[in-house]
């Protein structure tokens, strides 16, 4: 005793070091027994240092030290985080006869904690081996597989699953096996057995919120649902599981779901500002816009802040009441831009707010849209950037490069619009990188877009790293086919990133980012003044029939009857499969003759991702005609070849007036279906007219409101006319679908603009200071039209 109490000092501990050589084998018992004692009197600190002592310290173990307590000293180090030292112990251990599993087990997971995964992974398998009973162990294996790296994890979750079997409530192995099916690209099989492991272990209702975000994170909503349903159920007066039910179902557009679930953290918390913001965007993006900005309001006057009243100044109606809210939501959005625009100093991040709404509105958005960006600018300078190399650009090498980017190349209409040019641009002048931003998509649309690419590029999400990732591409040309569907892909647009940058129709409106330099069009399907409403140059494709190389929808295998939707023989059926945000109110009185006029008329709408909508725009309807709004039905959405199938048997299609359809005009007619039209005033609404001309067929576009009831009535009266439209579109439409003039259009102008570059623009970062007052907008940029 006396030589421990001659070095033990418990605040330097490099001193107990000293006096290990002079402590004898009785003496390192007694300390033995004494750590035992602060063990069990609840110091472990103390204890495990005297374990130290008593084993070995920095000496070697002596033979003479009991197997069992050097295990237990060893264990006690290992947890207390001294793992070199318990490392050392687990290796002597295994010098002795017939070492138990136990130190194979926790050698392996020492080894993994220290770097060495492969040699871990190979001891944790002797203890799997010499005891498969024990779920530690698994765990253990577990640990070391996961830290080989990727191409391990599935391997990995497997031993966390037989863990879970042997122990269902094992807390480790589920906290291991969530983290790694969270960090996954994909959803190991295994997910769906780790319901049954909580049930039967009774786990805490924070473990089904794991297993929920699981699922969640790999686009599994239902099975997200249940988990967090359950973690409801297990943690009733708890707000977490209803938070990230509600997320859930926002994420989905499952608004009202998540608006009842929101309404119930309000209930446990009324003051939770997070929900009523949450349950405010949920109502906005519902079309029930007063009822959300009614709850903004009243959070902000509760907790004033910047960045809430830039929501409130921003925020927009998805579907307008009226022509007098879509006028006085513009005037708002005009004087809040000018506001912010002119406000010195720092103004809350802003990018594009309510803007995806303005191009339903039959109005011109270019100077909107220019201050819009420009906010954006003004708000979030990290957006402006250059890749240093685009100042010295000389031209393009032997092939042109070009990246093309969007978050929508799976089973969306991107995809579909997008797909024809990644296959078909000549790989003899041009290499095409596929640029995919997050979420990643496994569809067969998807993997079919990728294997066509002769690269593929994943972005994660992170503008800083992506940004660069783009940079060292060094492309001749990035296109971004469809600015303003997602705001990553937008925040992305404003930088330069290569020296020709260009959008076209993937959202058919200009967006006035500076460094978008061309929007890419088709004469047919532009007015004549159509240089007016760009903030780009304009370059337009010269005797094409449309904007892409559109692979031809294929009809349904089988073929279905009205009495398959529900619909009498007798009905005149017409069915608009559009988004109800494409419905505009000056749409409304031409619907109303169409019912008033023929009592036979049925109207079918679909194709709403929100169901809500339906709601808001049958309540819209009604105010204006009463009862016939009963002859109306929103369906839910309809698969494309159910779509199809019912476009085929109704009397004819509605296109809808100052946005009209594209991706479901040309279903409809590969399905054999004629479409009504009227061509309206900017390119989003001349799409159908556009591509009916370009076929040599006018009959069914109308020249105004009442012209259409009359072509939309002589659809469903006369049948002869019916089967001749039916005839003469089978006949010529041929022309819009796999069109390779289409392709060779897209090529000549990247070729033509990358040779002359006299178009370039000045440089794209604007001084804050020439935004600071609208005055900045009277000129704008310039802008041209090519052919």
């Amino acid at each position: 005793m006396e030589a421990l109490h001659s070095g033990f000092d418990a605040t330097h501990p490099p001193s107990i070091d000293i006096a290990l050589d002079t402590l004898s084998a009785p003496q390192r018992d007694l300390v033995m027994r004494v750590a035992a004692h602060f063990d069990r009197h609840g110091e472990p600190d103390l204890a495990s240092t005297l374990y130290g002592i008593a084993c070995f310290g920095d000496a070697a173990p002596t033979d003479d030290g009991d197997p069992h307590e050097l295990l237990l000293a060893g264990s006690l180090l290992h947890g207390r985080g001294q793992v070199r030292t318990a490392e050392r112990i687990y290796r002597h251990l295994l010098k002795g006869p017939s070492p138990p599993a136990d130190v194979y087990s926790l050698l392996g997971y020492a080894l993994h904690q220290l770097g060495h995964s492969v040699e871990g992974a190979r001891q944790a398998a002797m203890a799997v081996a010499l005891n498969p009973r024990l779920p530690n162990h698994h765990n253990h294996f577990g640990l070391a597989l996961e830290g080989q790296g990727r191409e391990q994890w599935d391997e990995a979750v497997n031993a966390y699953g037989r863990a879970l079997e042997l122990q269902p409530a094992h807390p480790e192995a589920l906290d291991n096996i969530m983290r790694v099916l969270l960090a996954s690209d994909t959803l190991h099989p295994m997910a769906g057995e780790i319901g049954r492991f909580l049930e039967e272990g009774h786990a805490a209702g924070v473990k089904w919120i794991d297993l929920g975000r699981v699922f969640e994170k790999h686009r599994r909503h239902e099975e997200a649902a249940r988990a967090f349903a359950r973690a409801v159920a297990s943690m009733p007066g708890d707000v977490a599981p209803w938070l990230h039910l509600g997320a859930l179902h926002q994420n989905h557009k499952l608004l009202e779901e998540a608006a009842v679930a929101y309404r119930r953290v309000i209930e446990l918390e009324p003051g939770h500002a997070s929900a009523r913001e949450r349950l405010a965007d949920c109502l906005c993006e519902m079309g029930e816009f007063d009822q959300g900005m009614a709850i903004l309001t009243a959070l902000h006057q509760e907790h004033p802040s910047p960045e809430l009243q830039a929501r409130i100044d921003f925020a927009f109606p998805c579907i307008p009441d009226s022509l007098a809210q879509i006028d006085l939501s513009r005037r708002r959005l005009e004087a809040a831009l000018d506001a912010y625009l002119a406000r010195q100093g720092a103004v809350p991040p802003i990018l594009s707010p309510g803007f995806f709404y303005l191009a339903y509105h039959g109005r011109n958005d270019r100077d909107l849209q220019r201050k819009g960006a420009l906010l954006a600018r003004k708000s979030m300078p990290q957006l402006i950037h250059e890749a240093p190399w685009v100042a010295d650009y000389a031209g393009p090498g032997e092939k042109i490069r070009i990246g093309i980017a969007s978050s929508l190349f799976h089973n969306h209409s991107i995809g579909r619009t997008t797909r024809g040019i990644v296959e078909k641009l000549d790989r003899a002048r041009f290499e095409v990188a596929l640029v995919c931003l997050p979420p990643r998509h496994g569809d067969a649309m998807a993997q079919a877009m990728r294997a066509s690419a002769d690269r593929v590029i994943d972005l994660s999400g992170d503008l800083a790293p992506d940004r660069e990732t783009l940079a060292t591409q060094r492309f001749d040309a990035i296109f971004y086919p469809d600015i303003g569907m997602n705001p990553y892909q937008t925040m992305l647009a404003h930088a330069r990133l290569a020296p020709l940058q260009c959008t076209h129709f993937g959202h058919p409106e200009t967006n006035g980012i500076p460094t978008i330099d061309w929007w890419i069009s088709v004469d047919a399907l532009e007015p004549p003044d159509a240089a007016d409403h760009y903030s780009e140059h304009l370059h337009l494709l010269r005797d094409v029939p449309q904007f892409s190389y559109y692979h031809r929808p294929q009809l349904p295998t089988v073929l279905k009857t009205r009495s398959d939707y529900g619909f009498d023989d007798d009905d005149h059926l017409h069915i608009c499969p559009q988004y109800l945000f494409k419905v505009h109110p000056d749409f409304d009185p031409i619907l109303e003759r169409i019912l008033r006029e023929d009592p036979k008329a049925r109207i079918l709408f679909t194709r709403s991702p929100v169901g809500h909508w339906s709601e808001v725009i049958l309540r819209r309807l009604e105010r204006r005609m009463g009862r016939l709004v009963e002859r109306i039905t929103c369906l839910p959405g309809l698969a494309m070849p159910d779509l199809m199938n019912l476009e085929r048997v109704c009397d004819g299609v509605l296109d809808t007036i100052h946005f009209n359809g594209y991706n479901t005009t040309l279903e409809a007619w590969a399905a054999g279906a004629p479409v009504v039209t009227m061509a309206g005033r900017f390119q989003r609404g001349m799409h159908t007219a556009g591509m009916y001309r370009f076929m040599g067929m006018e009959d069914l576009i109308a020249t105004d409101a009442a012209d259409y009831v009359r072509l939309v009535r002589r659809l469903s009266e006369d049948a002869g006319f019916n089967r001749a439209m039916r005839r003469r579109i089978a006949e010529c439409c041929d022309v819009l679908f796999e069109n390779m003039d289409v392709v060779r259009a897209y090529e000549h102008f990247f070729e033509e603009k990358l040779r002359d570059r006299d178009w370039r623009r000045p440089r794209d970062a604007h001084p804050l200071a020439e935004v600071a007052s609208p005055k900045a907008f009277a000129t704008g940029r310039p802008t041209a039209v090519a052919a």
